[in-house]
């Protein structure tokens, strides 16, 4: 399995991610719809691009340091609450869908001002639903004042769609659903 590097394993009834440490040209990994509580197992998986692990029961963003050639993280539909340090070694990250979490804190988004490349970040998801803090009123606005690299901020999909950043402080356009 060395040379594997698209792995599908969604709706397996997985509970433990493990058996993956030979799999270091993985590129793609697909856990989605299974039973994994814990982000575990992935430390050798150094060329890991993209992986989904919605529809499971994560609660905690953690054991991702290595994954820091990760550009899109889908992490859907889980219990995650917070955020803290978990996604900071992910310094190519350009793609993070935190949609239908319990994520309810204004605290947490700023946690995410650290991601250098983030540029599409998702708290409602039409398929996955939202987070508590989308219920918040302006919750996009704080946090696109305090992280000036964000392009697509995905929230409710009649509330903002698009905003597009040339600078701290100006953005270039807002357009409503």
């Amino acid at each position: 399995m060395f040379f594997l590097e698209s792995l599908w394993l969604n709706e397996n009834h997985i509970s433990h991610i493990d058996g993956l440490s030979n799999c270091k040209s993985l590129k793609h990994l697909y856990l989605s719809n299974n039973e994994i509580k814990k982000l575990q197992g992935l430390d050798n998986l150094t060329e890991l691009e993209v992986f989904w692990i919605c529809e499971n029961q994560i609660r905690a963003l953690e054991n991702l340091d290595n994954l820091q050639q990760l550009r899109q993280f889908w992490v859907s539909g889980n219990q995650i609450e917070t955020i803290k340090n978990g996604l900071d070694k992910l310094v190519s990250l350009t793609d993070l869908n935190l949609a239908g979490n319990k994520i309810c804190s204004f605290k947490e988004i700023l946690n995410l001002t650290r991601l250098p490349k983030l540029e599409i970040l998702s708290f409602y998801d039409p398929h996955y639903g939202d987070n508590p803090i989308c219920l918040l009123g302006n919750y996009q606005v704080n946090f696109l004042n305090k992280e000036n690299k964000l392009y697509l901020l995905l929230t409710d999909l009649c509330l903002v769609s698009f905003v597009e950043y040339y600078s701290i402080g100006h953005f270039m356009g807002f357009r409503e659903c």
